[in-house]
């Protein structure tokens, strides 16, 4: 292992061990925080950019500082839980805001009457729903918030805003990932399939080229360890062996994989 990945290990370890405290409740949220950014001396973020988050941030409202915070602790359990992809990960805080908006905007028109009571445009909007994971009763109650404060395309902005945050300190990797879906589905799968898997979560292509390449260096293998497994005997005649053929297929492996496969389980017989 080279300097540099060691380096990342014990920082992505650090990283992890501090998310597991945070939702231990063993740090407070501005402790998290404050040891997470003493973590991040070997890739720092550009000064500027987070000169720029700071600038921004302090022009929230309070509302709109606490929906932050929100999406930040969300992202903050699920990577607690598994890694995802970037893109991954965007899409299910953007679920959930979408869900909340949801939530108000039904709230809202059931509320009529008191909003025409109002003396201003501020409104107040009370959630209450079933929680969806241990971490959902942090987001069952909204109070005091006014639509235009928190409505979708200004949650969608700093999803975004969180997302890079996390991929600049390595919280969320795509690399990560990447290595992860590869070493749990390469014994299952074929290429194909694991690729088609890989651009579904919005990893690049570069990334995506370089893992295939390490699935096919032990494909043949993988296949016929799976079509051994699958049938105890040796396809008897044409129709077995186009059987085996589309299920060989439908797992993601290429055909001449798949040739060389059944062929070689007839020479063997």
């Amino acid at each position: 292992m080279s300097g540099n990945e060691k380096l990342n290990n014990d920082r992505l370890n650090t990283a992890r061990e501090l998310l597991n405290q945070f939702l231990r409740s063993e740090l407070k949220s501005s402790e998290f925080e404050t040891i997470l950014a003493s973590n991040e001396s070997a890739h720092s973020v550009d000064e500027e950019a987070q000169s720029e988050v700071i600038l921004a941030d302090s022009e929230l409202t309070k509302s709109q500082k606490k929906a932050k915070q929100r999406l930040t602790n969300k992202a903050v359990y699920y990577l607690s839980l598994r890694e995802f992809s970037t893109q991954e990960l965007r899409q299910k805080l953007r679920a959930g805001a979408f869900e909340d908006c949801e939530t108000r905007c039904s709230g809202s028109e059931d509320s009529e009457s008191k909003k025409s009571q109002a003396k201003n445009s501020e409104t107040t909007y009370i959630i209450n729903r079933e929680p969806d994971d241990a971490f959902s009763t942090n987001f069952t109650e909204i109070k005091q918030v006014a639509a235009v404060e928190l409505n979708l395309e200004w949650l969608y902005l700093k999803i975004d805003e969180v997302v890079e945050d996390f991929k600049a300190r390595s919280l969320v990797s795509d690399e990560r990932f990447t290595e992860q879906v590869v070493n749990a589905r390469k014994a299952k799968f074929g290429s194909s399939r694991i690729a088609q898997e890989l651009k579904k979560k919005g990893v690049e292509e570069i990334l995506i080229s370089a893992a295939i390449a390490n699935v096919k260096t032990d494909e043949l293998a993988n296949a016929a360890d799976i079509c051994r497994k699958k049938y105890k005997t040796q396809p008897a005649n044409r129709n077995e062996w186009a059987s085996r053929a589309r299920f060989l297929q439908s797992r993601g492996f290429s055909f001449d994989v798949i040739k060389k496969v059944l062929n070689q389980n007839i020479q063997d017989e």
